[in-house]
């Protein structure tokens, strides 16, 4: 409640079936512990609703995942030690929700693995990788 400078975490209790056309609102129901006499009637509430959790996700920026002509989707890692380098591997990827630009990975990698992030739209399988040091620009 912006204007009390307060928050409290509460269950929702019910949830409209309609969403206002014009203002892309909807009602819900939940209860407050208002002990202290603080909260009156029409105040404003801001209200972040967590629909989903997933702990222990592996996440990845949305834009590193490719698609196949065929549908699969993939990402490159850092594959196999080769004479000169290492080279590029095609790991594909089960996909799970998505959210602010990161995508849960469902299936295919496993923590450790070393996504390729730039250059991989370039990048076939096998290709040899010319890793360059990390710049703080």
């Amino acid at each position: 409640i912006p204007v009390l400078n307060t928050e409290q975490e509460a269950r929702i209790l019910t949830v409209g079936r309609m969403i206002h056309p014009s203002n892309r609102t909807f009602r819900l129901e939940t209860t407050l512990d208002n002990r202290k006499g603080i909260f009156k009637p029409n105040l404003l509430a801001l209200v972040d609703i967590e629909d989903y959790k997933e702990p222990n996700a592996l996440v990845v920026p949305v834009d590193i995942v490719q698609q196949e002509v065929g549908g699969k989707h993939f990402v490159y890692v850092k594959g196999d030690e080769a004479p000169n380098g290492f080279l590029a591997r095609k790991v594909y990827v089960g996909l799970g929700e998505s959210h602010d630009n990161a995508i849960v990975i469902r299936e295919g990698l496993k923590a450790g693995d070393e996504i390729i992030v730039r250059g991989a739209r370039s990048l076939s399988d096998n290709d040899l990788l010319d890793i360059q040091p990390e710049s703080h620009e």
